[in-house]
């Protein structure tokens, strides 16, 4: 994304912002809706950056912001500042968070123990919030056939957790347990 740096340095801003206001996360104070000269005499972030960002922050590709947000001439004062009206920020670091802990509750152990806990959430925070439960299935599926699976960071990685929809057949004598393989090498000699 272009700019994709100083949009989402706009976004923490308005997190932040959001945070400070009367009603959590609408852009307005007792005076009325935050302008971006307000934006940017509160954050000391240049207005011209909120200006450009807030668009695309509204946008469904990423809808970081409610699609209701709109940018209008200011009417206070009879000038021509830019008004946001009724912007609420949303902050999906909840679910993320929520989903995240299903994922590495389910994702199997390496050798024992998992590791790249950070790493991990870094990656998982990259992806789409409609994939998030697909992703914990797919980690499932991947678990059930794989007696050494990868790092859960190297999992997420290039998206090889799509690869996961289904469980795959226990073809591998490596992918089998014990049992199964003492049943599988019993009918083979029988």
């Amino acid at each position: 994304m272009k700019d994709g740096m100083e949009t989402f340095g706009v976004f923490i801003l308005l997190l932040e912002l959001g945070g400070k206001m009367p009603e959590k996360g609408v852009l307005k104070d007792s005076d009325g809706d935050i302008t971006f000269d307000d934006m940017e005499l509160m954050t000391g972030f240049p207005s011209k950056y909120f200006k450009k960002a807030i668009p695309v922050l509204c946008s469904g590709e990423l809808g970081w912001l409610t699609d209701d947000t709109r940018v209008t001439p200011g009417q206070d004062s009879g000038d021509t500042q830019p008004t946001v009206h009724n912007t609420t920020v949303h902050n999906n670091t909840e679910q993320y968070i929520t989903v995240f802990e299903t994922f590495w509750e389910t994702y199997p152990l390496r050798r024992g123990k998992k590791v790249g806990r950070k790493k991990s959430f870094e990656m998982f925070q990259r992806i789409p919030l409609q994939d998030l439960e697909r992703v914990v299935r797919n980690a499932k599926n991947y678990g059930i056939n794989n007696s050494l699976p990868k790092d859960p960071e190297r999992f997420l990685k290039d998206d090889f957790w799509q690869d996961w929809d289904e469980p795959a057949k226990k073809t591998d004598p490596y992918a089998m347990n014990y049992k199964e393989l003492q049943d599988a090498t019993k009918t083979a000699n029988s």
